[in-house]
Formats: structure tokens, C-alpha cells, sequence
């Protein structure tokens, strides 16, 4: 990875052609699409090695730009040109370049599955970019426990190795990966596109009012009057119907009917104020990649309510640190839910 990434400007530029040899002249333009369609890892093993005028044109910004957008768009489906290449910026603290995002880039989830027909999905219409990310109850009685999950995993765990295909520029991959993510700006009235290596997997929830004509809004939505609904994480051996999220070992879940977090367990111990409708609830798994000693650390579950960060819930991840985690909400209530995978900007700016 560190020398398919070496920058095209360093000493060894002094040994190249110019003009010479295989070395064509093209029009900058031109010359810029040719880079854009052969991609990335031919652009650092092959083409700017040519000559110096070639290697100038295989570092610059706005190509980077161009080609992690349209990876971005391959990647989870879009059609071409969905993303403006120039609204993407680096993240200002990050000490990598577009290259290496480019180069560890990977799918992110972005919308919701349910496997029963009382939870019903649906896009959200002013959210372009955004899948089936908003769940509702549609049955008539609660009690039901029933959970929708991401259509992902998340990419890496701490230790985790994105591993692509040998014949796609993902074969350099290794953590952290890459995402964009949208950020919005007091200058713009849209949300700019921040390219930035992940230290967390994170989502957010929104908890709207309950319909005022549901015919079954009397009878109550949860034990205390609010909103039962569940926020965490789970793997693929999590059972959707019939547990709400942290009842068992592959799941864990902060609640917002009594404010209790749940791992492996149906008794929640107190950890954060419990929520409901209007609130915005975040989960997340910070994860790192090994230190220079080769020490792993450990990944860490945090939680946010309304843009602030509660505090440590202490939950020990165990054997869940090596599976893949899905985001997941536990719905037993008529009020609606909305998630946000990342297609929206977070009510926290940083975590």
C-alpha cells in the first residue's frame, strides 16, 4: 500500500522521460479524462511512471476528486454523476490525502430491512441520497418486539483488512476505511461532502410523533408512556421478530422507554435518560486500527443523545469486536422512526 501510494513528485521523478519515449502529449483536459477512466491503481503503478509531465497530471486534486466520486457512486449504485466531485473536501485533521480514501473506500450500509409485514419502510423524501431508512409499526397492538437492520455491515472491525478483488483498485484496501460524509456548512445552503478515514461506525435515530388517527394510539406506546425503542447494534444471528435489541448475546441496545442499556440480558441496567418523540439518539463503535507495538485497542461503544455524548456505557463487545455489527432499532411503537446511516448530516459533529 505505502508504495503503490508514494507521491508521483518524490526524487525518483528525476529518472523519468520528458516527452520522450512513451510519453504523449494530450491536452490537460484529455489527458485528465484518460487518468479518470483507467482508474486509480493504473494511475499509481503505471502512469505516472511514464514521464514528468504524466506523473504531474496522475497528482492532480481534482482528478481525486473526480475518481473517489465515481467510486462512491459505483460502490452503492448511484448513477454517474450523482455526486459533484468539487463539493468534496478533505477532513481538515486528517493526515491522508484524497489517494489514500480513494483506495479504501468501501460500501457503507444505507438503507433499512425488515423481515415482517408490521414494520413497513419507506424513503424519505428529502433525503435524495438516502435508501429505506424510515420504519413504522403497523400493527394494531404492541408487544410485538420487532427490529429493522441495516442492509450492511459495517466495513471493519479494529484489526478488520478490507480485502478486494485483484482485478479492482479495493485490492490495496486495509483499515481504516474511508467514507464521505455529509457536513453542512453556514456558507452553503447544501451539505458539503467531507472525505474522511473512519474511527467510528455510527448512526442516529429520530423518533417522530405517532399519527393522530392511528386507531390503536390508546392503547399506550410502552411501559412508561414513551416510545419503546431500542438503539444499537447486532450481527446476522440476531433473531428480528420476537427480541427487542440487547436481549440476547448477539446484540447490544440502549432504551428509551426507561433509559436502560441491554447486552445479553432482558433486565437493563440504568445508564442515560430515556427518550422518545423529538429526541435524536446516536450509536457508535469506535474502532482503531493496531498501535505501532502491534497492540490492538479496544473497540469502545458510545452513545449520543440530541448532539451530546453520554457517557462510557461500559459495554463489553466480546465476541461481537470480531463479527460483522449492523446498526439496528428495535420498534415497538406507532411512533415512526428515521435512520441515519450517513446519508444526512449528524447532529454530533465529531465522536
Amino acid at each position: 500500500m505505502e508504495a503503490a501510494l508514494r507521491d508521483p513528485r518524490d526524487p525518483q521523478e528525476a529518472r523519468m522521460p520528458n516527452h520522450g519515449g512513451q510519453c504523449v502529449e494530450l491536452p490537460t483536459d484529455l489527458l485528465g479524462n484518460v487518468f479518470e477512466f483507467a482508474g486509480g491503481r493504473a494511475i499509481l503503478t503505471r502512469l505516472v511512471l511514464v514521464c514528468r509531465t504524466w506523473a504531474s497530471a496522475g497528482a492532480d486534486e481534482a482528478l481525486w476528486r473526480r475518481l473517489v466520486a465515481r467510486r462512491w457512486e459505483h460502490l452503492h449504485g448511484l448513477p454517474a454523476d450523482t455526486l459533484d466531485s468539487s463539493a468534496i473536501s478533505l477532513d481538515a485533521r486528517s493526515a491522508y490525502d484524497l489517494r489514500d480514501v480513494y483506495f479504501r473506500l468501501v460500501a457503507r450500509p444505507t438503507s433499512l430491512v425488515s423481515k415482517t409485514r408490521l414494520l413497513a419502510l419507506s424513503a424519505p423524501a428529502d433525503a435524495p441520497l438516502a435508501g429505506l431508512t424510515e420504519a413504522r409499526f403497523m400493527g394494531r397492538q404492541l408487544g410485538g418486539n420487532q427490529t429493522v437492520v441495516a442492509n450492511l455491515p459495517w466495513a471493519s472491525s479494529a484489526l478488520g483488512t478490507v480485502h478486494g478483488n485483484k482485478d479492482d483498485d479495493l485490492g490495496f484496501a486495509t483499515a481504516p476505511v474511508a467514507t464521505l460524509r455529509p457536513v453542512m456548512s453556514s456558507s452553503a445552503p447544501v451539505p458539503r461532502l467531507v472525505a474522511a478515514l473512519e474511527v467510528a461506525n455510527y448512526f442516529e435515530v429520530t423518533i417522530f410523533p405517532a399519527p393522530q388517527n392511528h386507531p390503536s394510539l390508546a392503547s399506550g406506546s410502552g411501559w412508561h408512556g414513551r416510545p419503546c425503542v431500542a438503539v444499537g447494534m447486532c450481527t446476522s444471528r440476531f433473531p428480528v421478530v420476537g427480541k427487542m435489541p440487547g436481549w440476547d448475546r448477539h446484540s447490544f441496545a440502549y432504551h428509551g422507554d426507561d433509559g436502560c442499556k441491554f447486552r445479553d440480558s432482558t433486565y437493563g441496567d440504568p445508564y442515560g435518560p430515556p427518550f422518545g418523540v423529538g429526541d435524536v439518539v446516536g450509536c457508535g463503535v469506535r474502532v482503531r486500527a493496531p498501535g505501532l507495538d502491534g497492540e490492538e485497542e479496544g473497540a469502545r461503544v458510545f452513545f449520543t443523545l440530541n448532539g451530546t455524548l453520554l457517557d462510557d456505557p461500559c459495554i463489553h463487545l466480546g465476541y461481537l469486536a470480531k463479527e460483522g455489527l449492523r446498526a439496528c432499532v428495535g420498534v415497538d411503537t406507532f411512533s415512526p422512526v428515521r435512520v441515519n446511516l450517513g446519508q444526512e448530516p449528524f447532529a454530533v459533529d465529531t465522536f
